[in-house]
């Protein structure tokens, strides 16, 4: 996902530099052309002026189209995940229920967090961004997370709630460990609420219940 993000954003800025440029040649030419018939007489000022104004206006429509795509792939991308979840099969919420209750045996419905040694590397760098990590955060506990940009905070959150492995070490959500589990069974056990969040158009009960559509509220 971030080499893919990495790749649009590129391509994004080459087209945009290249409608740049061609903006910048076309006006270019326009004014000399206008100015050499201007001279001659074939043309007259109002036309001269009028001819690189509207060609400038051409831009605007291609710009509104380009973010327009790009509005249109996020909206994709976002529909996909909710069909990935309105589509998720019974088994895998049944292997999600497995893993809740081996958590459960050991905590209850409120889980320890419990990281082991671990130490983490993105492909393709050398150093590590977490190096022998051990922190635990007991149930119903909380935990915050300070350092500079770049420390591995994100990182950190990341591999605790399931997303990517450890190049070392163990991550125990209650007494379940996240390396023996698949997506679906890390799903049921922990989730991850991120700066950016997305709600729709309707109640925050029915946002809650895409997950969860059997859910009762509380009294």
């Amino acid at each position: 996902m971030r080499d893919l993000g990495i790749e649009v954003f590129r391509f994004f800025g080459r087209f945009v530099g290249r409608g740049n440029r061609a903006e910048f040649i076309g006006l270019t030419l326009i004014i000399v052309v206008g100015y050499a018939l201007l001279e001659s007489g074939s043309a007259s000022l109002g036309d001269v002026a009028a001819a690189p104004l509207l060609f400038h206006r051409l831009f605007n429509p291609l710009g509104a189209i380009l973010f327009t795509f790009d509005e249109a792939q996020k909206s994709g991308a976002s529909l996909t995940r909710l069909v990935g979840v309105l589509g998720e099969s019974a088994e895998e919420r049944l292997v999600g229920d497995t893993a809740v209750a081996a958590a459960d045996r050991e905590d209850g419905p409120a889980r320890s967090v419990t990281v082991e040694g671990l130490t983490f590397a993105y492909p393709g760098t050398g150093t590590p961004v977490l190096r022998d990590v051990d922190l635990t955060i007991p149930s119903g506990g909380s935990l915050a997370l300070v350092g500079a940009t770049g420390a591995g905070k994100t990182t950190l959150a990341a591999l605790i709630a399931g997303i990517g492995t450890p190049s070392t070490g163990r991550v125990r959500i209650g007494g379940a460990d996240l390396a023996d589990l698949d997506e679906a069974a890390a799903r049921a056990l922990v989730g991850i609420v991120t700066q950016e969040t997305h709600v729709f158009s309707g109640s925050l009960r029915d946002d809650l219940r895409l997950a969860a559509p059997d859910a009762t509220t509380p009294s």
